[in-house]
């Protein structure tokens, strides 16, 4: 498992359905909560890499939350990890 820190103009905004609310309090707080923790321990986004034509190099797989809690923060960098799709 591989995790780096990348920049978060790097990862594709993701977007919701038009009819999903966007956020969901209690999946955020518990984020903002941890980003004020000595012991935060948020598992790192997880990212697909994109062509290389295309604006961004990656698109957010899972971490809607974290992802938008970052930029609401005023982080710049987010740790990621890879997703590998299954195989078989």
């Amino acid at each position: 498992r591989i995790v780096e820190i990348v920049p978060l103009s790097d990862i594709e905004p993701p977007q919701r359905d038009s009819d999903t609310v966007p956020f969901k309090k209690y999946k955020m707080c518990p984020v903002l909560f941890a980003f004020q923790s000595p012991e935060c321990a948020l598992p790192p986004v997880l990212v697909e890499p994109l062509p290389t034509s295309v604006a961004f190099r990656y698109r957010l797989v899972n971490g809607f939350h974290r992802f938008y809690a970052s930029v609401h923060v005023g982080y710049t960098h987010i740790p990621v990890e890879e997703w590998i799709p299954p195989t078989g």
